[in-house]
């Protein structure tokens, strides 16, 4: 199977939205009907930016990037700007298709938008203990920057979350 991927248009978001909906849920994805709402607001505002892989004519994954996240920026790498920081916000694959590297694809285009846009590092959030998202981070060329408690938005297991980051500069 040929993937391809590209920045997703509005015209997009509905099959977005539904594999979000139908793919992205499990024990360890913080996943609230207010949280994708907020990413789909944003990205219809223009606040975010997604990246989608296509195959066979079919959306099978996407990755939502968030440019200028100064929420991140205490875990920059001194001298970095919070302007100069950037958020990979949900990342999701069709389940069918797990283990193909359509996430790693998805991470690896999100952080080349990064680099367009003037971002020099680029965060993203799993729990700790995800397997799937860990190698696929891993990949990708992320490295974890620090794990902390999380039991607000983690429910199962260790109910830890691992920050990850990938340094362009």
């Amino acid at each position: 199977m040929n993937t391809k991927c590209r920045i997703a248009g509005p015209e997009d978001f509905a099959s977005m939205r539904e594999l979000l909906l139908t793919h992205g849920p499990n024990d360890w994805n913080y996943l609230t009907e207010e949280s994708v709402a907020r990413e789909f607001d944003d990205l219809a505002a223009g606040h975010a930016h997604a990246i989608v892989a296509e195959a066979d004519g079919r959306i099978v994954g996407f990755a939502v990037l968030n440019p200028e996240s100064s929420r991140f920026a205490e875990n920059a790498t001194p001298g970095t700007q919070p302007e100069e920081i950037a958020y990979i916000g949900n990342v999701v694959t069709d389940q069918a298709l797990a283990g193909r590297g359509i996430g790693t694809q998805l991470l690896r285009e999100a952080v080349k938008l990064a680099t367009v846009i003037g971002a020099r590092e680029v965060f993203i959030e799993r729990h700790e203990e995800n397997p799937g998202s860990a190698g696929m981070m891993r990949k990708a060329g992320f490295e974890i920057v620090r794990v902390f408690d999380d039991h607000r938005r983690r429910w199962s297991g260790s109910r830890r979350t691992a920050l990850c980051r990938y340094r362009i500069a």
